[in-house]
Order: structure tokens, then C-alpha cells, then sequence
């Protein structure tokens, strides 16, 4: 998959070929990533919009060879929000008057994905 995180490689101390042994932990559903080296390579493209979802949480367990000790550390992957969904304007060009002595200005729009979107703007 073409997306690509940042930071590019983690950033835990030893060479995951001789000194550590890294192991990714999903608590909650299949896995999102897997580990090449120290890096994280998405299994499948993620939709911010589609599936609702602004972060992933799991856990890389790194094991140190020499001593066998353990650690989890905690991973929280803030997904980005890439414009691929901008609103589109059915029946344009849409018309409508504002009266001078109005209070405010109500806007109701609607994309294809989410359901809708509404904007109220005072009237001066």
C-alpha cells in the first residue's frame, strides 16, 4: 500500500535483525499494520470518512534479545483526513434572496458520503 506514515521508522533503540525481536498486538479487531523492520507498512488503504475513524490504538511488544526482558509500548496512529469527498453542488447555480431585516442564514448542503452538513450565518 502507498501510504506512508511519519514518522518513517520508529523510534525504539536496537537493530530488530540482531539485538531486538519487535511483535505487533492488535487489542481489537485484524491487524491495520505490519512491522518491516522498524517501520509500519499499512495491510490496506484506510478511509477516514468511510470507516469513521480519526486513530488506531495497539501495542508493539520489543523483546531485547541478551536479556529477554520485555516491554509493551503503547502506539496511537492519528489517522489524517485526505480531501478525496469535496461537497458537490447539485442544480447549481443555486439562487435564493436573503431579506435585509433576516436574523440569519440557514444552509443545508448534502455529500455523497456523509449525510449532511448544515451552516446558520447571523444576517448584518
Amino acid at each position: 500500500v502507498a501510504q506512508h506514515t511519519n514518522p518513517p521508522e520508529l523510534p525504539i533503540s536496537g537493530d530488530p535483525n540482531d539485538d531486538i525481536t519487535l511483535e505487533l498486538v492488535f487489542p481489537k479487531g485484524k491487524p491495520t499494520f505490519l512491522l518491516d523492520g522498524k517501520s509500519l507498512r499499512l495491510i490496506h488503504p484506510l478511509d477516514r470518512d468511510e470507516e469513521n475513524l480519526s486513530h488506531i490504538v495497539f501495542q508493539i511488544t520489543c523483546m531485547v534479545r541478551s536479556t529477554r526482558r520485555k516491554r509493551n509500548i503503547p502506539i496511537i496512529v492519528r489517522v489524517s483526513d485526505v480531501n478525496d469527498n469535496p461537497p458537490m453542488f447539485i442544480n447549481t447555480p443555486y439562487e435564493t434572496t436573503v431579506p435585509e431585516v433576516g436574523s440569519a442564514l440557514d444552509l443545508s448542503m448534502q455529500t455523497p458520503r456523509l449525510n449532511s452538513a448544515r451552516v446558520v450565518a447571523p444576517v448584518r
